[in-house]
Protein backbone atom coordinates (compact mmCIF):
# COMPACT_ATOMS: atom_id res chain seq x y z
CA UNK A 1 0.00 0.00 0.00
CA UNK A 2 2.63 2.42 1.15
CA UNK A 3 4.72 1.98 -2.36
CA UNK A 4 1.56 2.11 -4.16
CA UNK A 5 1.02 5.68 -2.51
CA UNK A 6 4.40 6.34 -3.05
CA UNK A 7 4.07 5.92 -6.78
CA UNK A 8 0.99 7.34 -7.18
CA UNK A 9 2.23 10.81 -5.48
CA UNK A 10 5.46 10.23 -7.80
CA UNK A 11 3.15 10.05 -11.15
CA UNK A 12 0.99 12.90 -9.46
CA UNK A 13 3.97 15.31 -9.83
CA UNK A 14 5.27 14.26 -12.92
CA UNK A 15 1.83 14.71 -15.05
CA UNK A 16 1.39 17.99 -12.99
CA UNK A 17 4.69 19.41 -14.35
CA UNK A 18 4.08 18.17 -17.88
CA UNK A 19 0.54 20.31 -17.93
CA UNK A 20 1.90 23.32 -16.14
CA UNK A 21 4.99 23.07 -18.46
CA UNK A 22 2.40 22.85 -20.76
CA UNK A 23 3.57 19.69 -22.25
CA UNK A 24 -0.03 18.34 -22.23
CA UNK A 25 -2.03 21.02 -23.66
CA UNK A 26 -5.35 22.41 -22.95
CA UNK A 27 -7.41 20.43 -24.55
CA UNK A 28 -4.90 17.62 -24.77
CA UNK A 29 -6.40 14.01 -24.87
CA UNK A 30 -4.66 11.78 -22.08
CA UNK A 31 -4.14 8.05 -22.80
CA UNK A 32 -2.92 5.70 -19.37
CA UNK A 33 -0.66 3.50 -21.45
CA UNK A 34 1.51 6.27 -23.08
CA UNK A 35 1.47 8.36 -19.79
CA UNK A 36 2.59 5.39 -18.20
CA UNK A 37 5.35 4.57 -20.63
CA UNK A 38 6.47 8.49 -20.76
CA UNK A 39 7.18 8.13 -17.01
CA UNK A 40 8.40 4.88 -16.33
CA UNK A 41 5.39 4.41 -13.67
CA UNK A 42 2.66 1.45 -13.63
CA UNK A 43 -1.17 2.45 -15.17
CA UNK A 44 -2.61 2.20 -11.78
CA UNK A 45 -0.55 4.76 -9.65
CA UNK A 46 -1.05 7.03 -13.19
CA UNK A 47 -4.98 6.76 -12.86
CA UNK A 48 -4.77 7.00 -9.37
CA UNK A 49 -3.05 10.82 -10.17
CA UNK A 50 -5.15 11.63 -12.46
CA UNK A 51 -8.01 10.87 -10.24
CA UNK A 52 -6.25 13.14 -7.91
CA UNK A 53 -5.62 16.00 -10.41
CA UNK A 54 -8.90 15.67 -11.52
CA UNK A 55 -9.99 16.98 -7.94
CA UNK A 56 -8.36 20.55 -8.74
CA UNK A 57 -9.78 21.09 -11.63
CA UNK A 58 -6.98 20.83 -14.27
CA UNK A 59 -8.29 17.26 -16.06
CA UNK A 60 -11.68 15.93 -16.75
CA UNK A 61 -12.54 12.14 -17.09
CA UNK A 62 -15.26 12.00 -19.35
CA UNK A 63 -16.88 8.58 -19.27
CA UNK A 64 -16.38 6.62 -22.99
CA UNK A 65 -14.61 9.54 -23.77
CA UNK A 66 -11.66 9.78 -22.30
CA UNK A 67 -9.33 11.96 -20.49
CA UNK A 68 -8.38 15.71 -21.38
CA UNK A 69 -6.56 18.51 -19.65
CA UNK A 70 -9.01 21.15 -18.73
CA UNK A 71 -9.07 24.32 -20.81
CA UNK A 72 -9.03 27.63 -18.90
CA UNK A 73 -11.09 30.45 -20.50
CA UNK A 74 -10.80 34.03 -20.63
CA UNK A 75 -13.41 34.31 -17.55
CA UNK A 76 -11.10 32.24 -15.44
CA UNK A 77 -8.12 34.05 -15.79
CA UNK A 78 -10.05 37.70 -15.07
CA UNK A 79 -12.07 36.22 -12.10
CA UNK A 80 -9.10 34.79 -10.09
CA UNK A 81 -7.26 38.17 -9.97
CA UNK A 82 -10.83 40.06 -9.76
CA UNK A 83 -11.37 38.46 -6.52
CA UNK A 84 -7.67 38.62 -5.14
CA UNK A 85 -7.94 42.43 -6.60
CA UNK A 86 -11.20 42.78 -3.96
CA UNK A 87 -9.35 40.39 -0.93
CA UNK A 88 -5.95 40.78 -1.05
CA UNK A 89 -5.80 44.95 -0.64
CA UNK A 90 -8.60 44.92 1.99
CA UNK A 91 -6.94 41.96 4.26
CA UNK A 92 -3.59 44.50 4.40
CA UNK A 93 -5.56 47.32 5.30
CA UNK A 94 -7.76 45.29 8.15
CA UNK A 95 -4.98 42.58 9.74
CA UNK A 96 -1.54 44.23 7.71
CA UNK A 97 -0.80 44.33 12.04
CA UNK A 98 -0.20 40.29 11.61
CA UNK A 99 1.89 40.12 9.40
CA UNK A 100 4.90 38.32 11.03
CA UNK A 101 8.35 40.76 10.45
CA UNK A 102 10.32 37.78 10.11
CA UNK A 103 8.61 36.18 7.66
CA UNK A 104 8.26 39.43 5.47
CA UNK A 105 12.46 39.97 5.79
CA UNK A 106 12.84 35.76 4.62
CA UNK A 107 10.61 36.51 2.09
CA UNK A 108 12.13 39.86 1.05
CA UNK A 109 15.39 38.37 1.21
CA UNK A 110 13.86 35.26 -1.23
CA UNK A 111 13.11 38.14 -3.89
CA UNK A 112 16.57 39.68 -3.81
CA UNK A 113 18.41 36.99 -4.15
CA UNK A 114 15.89 35.39 -7.13
CA UNK A 115 16.60 38.93 -8.69
CA UNK A 116 20.19 38.57 -8.89
CA UNK A 117 21.31 34.71 -9.53
CA UNK A 118 20.13 32.27 -11.81
CA UNK A 119 18.54 29.87 -9.27
CA UNK A 120 16.67 26.60 -9.46
CA UNK A 121 13.98 28.23 -7.26
CA UNK A 122 10.70 28.22 -8.66
CA UNK A 123 10.31 32.52 -8.86
CA UNK A 124 6.26 31.71 -9.32
CA UNK A 125 5.91 29.33 -6.36
CA UNK A 126 7.85 32.16 -4.44
CA UNK A 127 5.12 34.60 -5.95
CA UNK A 128 2.02 32.71 -4.76
CA UNK A 129 3.59 31.54 -1.84
CA UNK A 130 3.86 35.47 -0.61
CA UNK A 131 0.08 36.08 -1.93
CA UNK A 132 -1.08 32.92 0.22
CA UNK A 133 0.52 34.26 3.23
CA UNK A 134 -1.33 37.70 2.74
CA UNK A 135 -4.61 35.67 2.18
CA UNK A 136 -4.25 33.77 4.97
CA UNK A 137 -4.74 37.05 7.39
CA UNK A 138 -8.30 36.12 7.29
CA UNK A 139 -10.11 34.76 10.39
CA UNK A 140 -13.42 35.07 8.73
CA UNK A 141 -15.11 31.38 8.75
CA UNK A 142 -16.92 32.85 5.69
CA UNK A 143 -13.63 33.34 3.02
CA UNK A 144 -12.29 30.56 3.77
CA UNK A 145 -13.93 28.63 1.09
CA UNK A 146 -13.20 31.66 -1.05
CA UNK A 147 -9.12 31.35 0.08
CA UNK A 148 -9.49 27.41 -0.38
CA UNK A 149 -10.73 28.33 -4.55
CA UNK A 150 -8.01 30.62 -4.75
CA UNK A 151 -5.54 28.23 -3.55
CA UNK A 152 -6.55 25.71 -6.14
CA UNK A 153 -6.67 28.68 -8.98
CA UNK A 154 -2.97 29.18 -8.22
CA UNK A 155 -2.04 26.05 -9.94
CA UNK A 156 -4.30 26.56 -12.62
CA UNK A 157 -3.59 29.99 -13.09
CA UNK A 158 0.49 28.79 -13.17
CA UNK A 159 -0.01 27.39 -16.77
CA UNK A 160 -1.13 30.20 -17.96
CA UNK A 161 1.84 32.14 -16.35
CA UNK A 162 4.40 30.10 -17.89
CA UNK A 163 3.54 31.50 -21.25
CA UNK A 164 3.79 34.28 -20.35
CA UNK A 165 7.43 35.01 -19.06
CA UNK A 166 7.87 38.36 -17.68
CA UNK A 167 11.08 39.75 -16.18
CA UNK A 168 12.05 38.57 -13.03
CA UNK A 169 14.05 41.69 -12.13
CA UNK A 170 10.66 43.64 -12.78
CA UNK A 171 8.65 41.09 -10.71
CA UNK A 172 10.95 40.84 -7.79
CA UNK A 173 11.40 44.17 -7.76
CA UNK A 174 7.57 45.29 -7.04
CA UNK A 175 6.96 42.41 -4.75
CA UNK A 176 10.09 44.26 -2.43
CA UNK A 177 8.94 47.73 -2.55
CA UNK A 178 4.98 46.03 -1.78
CA UNK A 179 7.03 43.71 1.40
CA UNK A 180 9.34 47.66 2.66
CA UNK A 181 6.31 49.60 2.71
CA UNK A 182 4.39 46.17 4.90
CA UNK A 183 7.62 46.64 7.43
CA UNK A 184 7.36 49.86 7.65
CA UNK A 185 3.83 49.47 8.61
CA UNK A 186 2.89 52.26 5.61
CA UNK A 187 -0.40 50.17 5.42
CA UNK A 188 -1.98 52.50 2.72
CA UNK A 189 1.07 52.50 0.43
CA UNK A 190 1.59 48.80 0.60
CA UNK A 191 -2.37 48.47 -0.20
CA UNK A 192 -1.73 50.66 -3.67
CA UNK A 193 1.29 48.55 -4.53
CA UNK A 194 -0.74 45.52 -4.33
CA UNK A 195 -3.17 46.80 -6.24
CA UNK A 196 -1.38 47.55 -9.30
CA UNK A 197 0.81 44.04 -8.95
CA UNK A 198 -2.80 42.57 -9.27
CA UNK A 199 -4.10 44.88 -12.11
CA UNK A 200 -0.96 44.40 -13.81
CA UNK A 201 -0.65 40.12 -13.41
CA UNK A 202 -4.30 40.19 -14.40
CA UNK A 203 -4.04 42.17 -17.88
CA UNK A 204 -0.27 40.59 -18.30
CA UNK A 205 -1.58 37.12 -18.11
CA UNK A 206 -4.84 38.12 -19.63
CA UNK A 207 -2.42 38.78 -23.12
CA UNK A 208 -0.42 35.39 -22.36
CA UNK A 209 -4.03 33.57 -22.70
CA UNK A 210 -5.02 35.26 -25.72
CA UNK A 211 -1.44 34.68 -27.01
CA UNK A 212 -1.64 30.96 -26.36
CA UNK A 213 -4.42 30.93 -28.17
CA UNK A 214 -3.33 31.93 -31.99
Amino acid sequence: MAKNVLLRDQAYQLIMEKIISSDYKMGTYLDEKTISNEIGINRTPVREALIKIEHIGLVEIMPQKGIFVCQIGYKDVYDHYSVRLFMEPHLITMWGEKLSPEKLNNFRQAFVVYQHQTSEMDLYELDNAFHRYILSLSDNKYLESVVTALEIDFIRMRIISHVNQKSSISVCLKHIDIIDALLNKDYKSARLLLEKHILESREENIAAFIKALK
